[in-house]
């Protein structure tokens, strides 16, 4: 690569990161309040040193909650202190699918790729919100990368690369156990290459390092809590607690649930997932001579669709994961290599696109067929700049490179914009409205007063103070299992009703029954439609 080529190469990358940052601050840092608040809290304790082991599998995963802590450590608890390790996560991304794609199909597929990955909606609101589905994501993306150029006998040192890739699922395992998604690719090529007598110093470094970090992990498990596997126990523990899966339902729900259901939910929910597959199906079909890597990045996108589409929640028993869009997250780079190569390559290399085109297709249907019009419009706008990237025809010869390399990226990106106009990317409406209402709780309702408040709405609010009181701070009376005598003495008593939380959490987070009347009574002193605060007269 010649240093004009290797500059604009450079340029480009820098320009995705820009683009993805700017969309990630556009959005806003998010707070959902869900996991990402357990995080949080793990991570504070970790920084002021009051942490204690939770048999929970949330607590335990150490690859976000520990860089966290160091966040926190440095900047305190703020909103993009809270988020910053998903955003570095998230750039690293950016960077790594640029290489890659660099090295399979040159500079032009690497900012191409990027290009696709820095306006995915999906990765946005991955950076916009404290979650381990993206980072660990890029890791085990990194893994494979590793894997990929330590048998490669063009390279250099393969050894080296063999403890970068046990060391990088290593840190994926810290981060969420997802990373094992890899276990069965990792293992094919690892027995063909042993029956091959092949790449034995690159698979020695690797099961050396990794020999060693898994006798670091499970010892120090062991001499912290007294288990080895206690990582693996926490995650039955949570399983049995709060029975999330399938375990209950009938045969037809189960089948639906391992066969077409997450093929609905790429094309129904994350529709930017479906156009960036769509595109990267033809790399797929191309020949095995011409392109290798290609089968390899297909394999590795195959494992991780087929680790989400019958992976279990229990190591017990089995119960498939929740249909949840963010668990895809590990699909998003290794789809967008191939796609960048497909978008890059001369149109003569693709054979005639038929499975990008049912994808597409189906994306359309889906679209119209569950009252999502914008989806099925999305489609066919991708249809478009699919067919000017494959179309062999006279009129798609007229057509300048870099319009077909760029119009797939521009729709994503207005995508993204729309999701952030609209609220529904980064911080939304709701969360922003909790926020201000949470820094303006003191100027409203007056220094020490106590605030009755459902437990999820509690950890919100002491997460905006920092988790640390202040002098003269209002006190928060979770409402959840108290009874009435054990109201707190102290005067004035104020409810604070999330009105949306309770509704779409089914009354999980409904007041008492003994508050309701107090909470009819009572003067409403705010209102903005999304939280009420009133003043309760418990001496009437």
């Amino acid at each position: 690569m010649n240093t004009a080529t290797h500059r604009r190469f450079l340029i480009a990358v820098l320009a995705a990161m820009l683009l993805h940052v700017t969309l990630v601050a556009w959005a806003g840092p998010g707070f959902e309040s869900s996991d990402d608040e357990v995080y949080a809290r793990a991570a504070h304790q970790l920084a002021t040193g009051t942490f204690e082991a939770v048999a929970e599998h949330r607590w335990n995963r150490f690859g976000v909650i520990v860089p966290t802590a160091a966040a926190f450590r440095l900047f305190g608890v703020t909103a993009w202190s809270t988020i910053s390790v998903s955003l570095f996560w998230s750039l690293t991304g950016i960077v790594a699918v640029a290489l890659v794609a660099r090295r399979l199909s040159g500079s032009v597929a690497g900012a191409t790729a990027a290009f696709l990955v820095a306006p995915m909606t999906m990765v946005v609101n991955a950076s916009a919100f404290l979650m381990p589905d993206h980072p660990v994501g890029v890791q085990m993306f990194i893994a494979s990368a590793c894997v990929w150029l330590g048998r490669d006998t063009s390279v250099r040192r393969p050894a080296a690369w063999g403890v970068g890739a046990a060391l990088a699922i290593t840190l994926g395992v810290l981060t969420k156990l997802t990373a094992l998604w890899l276990a069965p690719l990792f293992l094919v090529f690892f027995v063909a290459d042993l029956a091959g007598g092949r790449h034995r110093g690159f698979w020695g470094a690797f099961a050396l390092a990794g020999a060693v970090a898994g006798a670091a992990f499970f010892c120090t498990y062991g001499l912290a809590t007294g288990d080895p596997l206690y990582r693996m126990h926490a995650i039955d523990a949570r399983h049995t607690a709060t029975h999330w899966g399938y375990g209950d339902d009938d045969a037809a729900t189960l089948l639906a649930r391992i066969t077409w259901e997450p093929a609905v939910l790429i094309l129904n929910r994350l529709p930017e997932l479906g156009l960036v597959l769509a595109a990267a199906i033809p790399a797929m079909a191309l020949s095995r001579k011409a392109h290798a890597g290609s089968r390899f990045w297909a394999a590795h996108t195959i494992v991780v669709a087929g680790g989400f589409w019958l992976g279990s929640t229990s190591l017990s028993e089995y119960s498939p994961l929740p249909p949840l869009p963010r668990m895809l997250s590990p699909m998003v780079l290794p789809v967008a290599v191939l796609a960048g190569s497909v978008l890059t390559r001369s149109r003569s290399d693709c054979k005639t696109p038929w499975a990008s085109a049912a994808v597409l297709a189906a994306g359309v249907a889906t679209g119209l067929a569950v009252g999502r019009p914008l989806a099925a419009v999305a489609y066919v706008a991708g249809t478009a700049a699919l067919a000017l990237a494959l179309s062999p025809g006279a009129v798609a010869a007229r057509v300048p490179d870099w319009t077909r390399r760029s119009a797939l990226p521009a729709i994503l990106t207005l995508m993204c914009v729309y999701g952030i106009v609209r609220g529904g990317v980064g911080e939304s409406p709701r969360m922003r409205a909790e926020r201000d209402v949470a820094m303006s709780l003191a100027a409203r309702l007056g220094p020490h007063a106590t605030i009755a408040i459902d437990r999820r709405s509690r950890r919100t609010l002491e997460h905006y103070a920092a988790y640390r009181p202040r002098p003269g701070a209002i006190t928060l009376w979770d409402w959840s299992r108290r009874e009435e005598s054990e109201l707190p003495r102290a005067r004035p008593i104020f409810a604070y009703v999330h009105s949306r939380r309770i509704v779409a959490k089914k009354g999980r987070y409904s007041p008492p029954d003994w508050l309701a009347p107090f909470l009819e009574r009572g003067e409403v002193v705010f209102d903005d439609g999304i939280v009420q605060l009133r003043r309760l007269d418990f001496d009437s």
